[in-house]
């Protein structure tokens, strides 16, 4: 299907589908194959309508969509290439130590990434999982929102699905700002967050 243009990433991705890098139109782009039960339980024609929005929807503070083929019982999503991987992986999996300015970089474009999804965006997309593996760093360090899905337009739904999301901005703040996981077994008090 891909006349071998694809090479597949490290085990290391948290989320559901193999991931694949590859060079379409000599520009590396990162490839996601969803997995076979998101296959089975998704209506084909709902999910192309979607991707024609997610498509269509382009900010800086975003991992853009380029494209996607449902061919032969298979979903490839086209992503932008971000070399410098998860926000997770840099502050709790030891690649790099970021600097308090850059730190203040990814917090405030990521903000950006979700206001954009929330206000400028119609329909309004809410995230449903925001989390600090879900924030992708791109080659300037830049911050960009990944794996979003779309909302039904639905005004009582979106008020308390979008508080949801900005309480889970709040976490990643937190664990931007003190180092710590969100919930940590090794660590008195385990959780970040106490109510």
């Amino acid at each position: 299907m891909t006349n071998g243009c694809l090479t597949r990433q490290g085990s290391e991705n948290p989320n559901p589908g193999p991931l694949f890098n590859a060079s379409l139109l000599n520009e590396p782009d990162l490839v996601k194959r969803a997995n076979a039960a998101t296959i089975i339980h998704t209506n084909n024609r709902e999910f192309e309508m979607e991707l024609e929005i997610l498509c269509s929807v382009r900010h800086n503070s975003i991992v853009n969509l380029l494209g996607y083929c449902v061919e032969m019982g298979e979903q490839i999503l086209v992503y932008e290439l971000m070399p410098h991987g998860m926000l997770y992986d840099h502050l709790h999996g030891g690649l790099s130590c970021l600097r308090w300015n850059l730190r203040l970089k990814i917090a405030m474009q990521a903000a950006k990434g979700l206001e954009y999804l929330h206000k400028e965006v119609s329909p309004p997309i809410v995230h449903r999982d925001v989390k600090s593996s879900n924030i992708l760093l791109d080659a300037d360090w830049g911050a960009r929102i990944v794996d979003f899905g779309l909302l039904t337009p639905n005004k009582k739904d979106l008020n308390g699905d979008v508080t949801t999301d900005v309480y889970n901005f709040g976490i990643v703040l937190l664990e931007i700002l003190s180092g710590r996981k969100a919930y940590d077994r090794d660590c008195t008090p385990s959780s970040i967050i106490i109510c």
